[in-house]
Parts: structure tokens; sequence; C-alpha cells
């Protein structure tokens, strides 16, 4: 008998060790639902500044936007509806110009802030990669430009230009590229399904880090200059010269993280959050407010905004 009760303790030990607590968000944020027009996924936000925000979307192969704030995200105006496209990532700088890129390898621009965004042309225009979509872009300056994309998990693409028109480099890949993250002017990561890579050239030439084995979904750094990336199935690394530091490991399906000052959040499917310092430790999943897949997650101010696959839109508001 002694023996039946010590076994029932140790699996009922293991089942408990087994399970992840949740907990509520930490105190100090407030979750407000903001007022968004549209009901497919938000898929990117960037701040050109504390006050003026951009805001991208859609549904692949149907339709996208590109929305405006001009009150750090507490209203939004619509900038551009397309068809026939989702709009996935959108880059804005007061100096390289304000650009967007989606489906089909198509990009859009708009040279100034209060002017109009239009389809911009692509020399040389890859072909047999023109159902690809892109997911992220970059842009040093109104001619030097930097896009990744692809799908399947398998065929992938970078186009860069240095002439802002002829002539643009198209590489193909066997794996699909999910971001891009560039720091120091010329340091690029490109990571993707089962890879990351590294550039010391802008984009000319690219370096294995030697990291593989999940989709690594989103690079981000921290305002302590550290660089992470987050797997979906996942793991959070931390870049170090070229290789990769493991920092947590986490369960569930994860799309995207962001960092503030003190904290780091990670979104996923079905409402999935946790929280952890901004070094990206002592992670803990925490209750969530929705049940629908978060998508998008980025840092304003000390808040975060948070975008779901449904088109709803929330701020975690730092009191």
């Amino acid at each position: 008998m002694m023996r039946f009760f010590a076994v029932l303790l140790f699996f009922a030990g293991f089942i408990f060790a087994s399970c992840e607590r949740e907990q509520a968000i930490p105190s100090e944020f407030q979750v407000q639902q903001i007022s968004f027009p549209e009901q497919t996924e938000i898929r990117d936000i960037m701040a050109l500044n504390d006050s003026v925000l951009f805001l991208c979307g859609g549904q692949k192969n149907i339709h996208g936007f590109i929305y405006q704030s001009l009150d750090a995200g507490k209203t939004w105006t619509n900038m551009l509806t397309v068809n026939f496209s989702a709009i996935n990532a959108v880059y804005v700088d007061e100096v390289s110009g304000y650009w967007a890129a989606g489906d089909s390898l198509r990009i859009w621009h708009r040279p100034e802030l209060n002017g109009d965004w239009e389809l911009y042309e692509i020399s040389n225009f890859p072909w047999d990669n023109y159902l690809n979509p892109y997911a992220a872009i970059y842009a040093w300056n109104r001619e030097v430009i930097f896009a990744v994309g692809g799908e399947f998990y398998q065929k992938g693409i970078t186009s860069k230009t240095e002439t802002g028109d002829y002539s643009w480099k198209q590489t193909s890949w066997d794996n699909q590229w999910f971001d891009l993250h560039v720091w120091d002017i010329n340091n690029v990561l490109i990571s993707g399904y089962g890879q990351i890579l590294y550039s010391d050239d802008r984009g000319k030439t690219f370096y294995d880090t030697e990291l593989y084995g999940d989709a690594f979904v989103d690079l981000e750094e921290n305002p302590y200059n550290e660089i992470f990336v987050l797997g979906e199935h996942g793991g959070v690394f931390r870049y170090n010269n070229q290789s990769w530091v493991s920092k947590s490991r986490l369960s569930g399906h994860l799309n995207d993280m962001a960092f503030s000052a003190d904290y780091a959040v990670l979104i996923g499917q079905r409402g999935l959050m946790f929280f952890g310092d901004a070094h990206a430790t002592d992670f803990t999943k925490t209750e969530g407010f929705t049940d629908a897949n978060l998508s998008l997650i980025n840092t304003i101010k000390d808040d975060f905004l948070i975008g779901t696959e449904n088109g709803k839109l929330y701020r975690l508001k730092h009191e």
C-alpha cells in the first residue's frame, strides 16, 4: 500500500510540475480595446515617432490595408486599401521615406508623410517567384531597399536594390524568410524556416549563424542593444557574435515578441501570452484577455499594441 501511494504521489507531482501556472497580467498594465474597422489580420505596426504610427494587414491574396494614427494609436485613419494582396510589412523613416510590402512581391511607397501610397514598380521582376509574399522590408535610404519573404516553408526570396530602380538583385532560397533586422548600418540578420543568416555588407553576402530546428518568426532588439530571435515553437535566443545563446524554452505556438525597458512580451495562438523581463528571462504564462489568435505586438513608449488575426486591436497600457 505504501508503495502504491508513493507511485501515486510521484505521478501527481509530475503532472503538477508539467502544468504551466497562468498568472494575471502584471498589475501595472491595463488592457484597452481600440476601435478599429477591419476584420482581417493586423500584420505589422511601426512608429515614426511617439505620436505618428502606421499599421498594415489584410487577407492573403484578397485585400490589404494601411492605416495611420496621429495620436499614438488611439484613433486610426485609412490611407490605402488594395485588392488581391494583403500588406504584410511597413517601414517608415523620415530619411528613407515610407515603405510597405505584401503578397505577390508587391511594394508600395509614399515619398512624403502627407503624400499618397503608390505601387512601386520593381525592375527585372522575378516572375518565377511572383506569387511569393514579402514578409519584411527595410530601407537604408530612398535608394537602398531590402525585402525578404516566401511561403510554404521552402520557397523564399530576398530582393535588394542600391539605386532605387535598376537593378534589383533577386535571390531565391530553399526556405521561407519571416523577418529581418538591421543594426549598425551594415549588419543584417534574416530569419526563416530552419535557418538564420547574417550579413555585414547590407545584404550582399550572407553567412549561416548555425541555429536550426524551428521556424524563426521574429527578430527584435531590446532597449539595451541585445538582439533576440523567437522560434514558433517556443525558443527564445540571444544573438552573440554570429552565434546564438538560448534564453528561454516555452510551450505553445508563438507568433511575435516585443520589448520595453522593463518587459518582454510574447504572443501566440488562442490568446497565448508570456511576460518576462527585458532580457528575455523569467517568463510567466499569463491569463489571456481574448481567445483570438494574436498576430502582432509592438512597443509604443511603455505600452504594447497587440493585433489579432480577426482585426481586433488592443493596448496594454502601462500605468
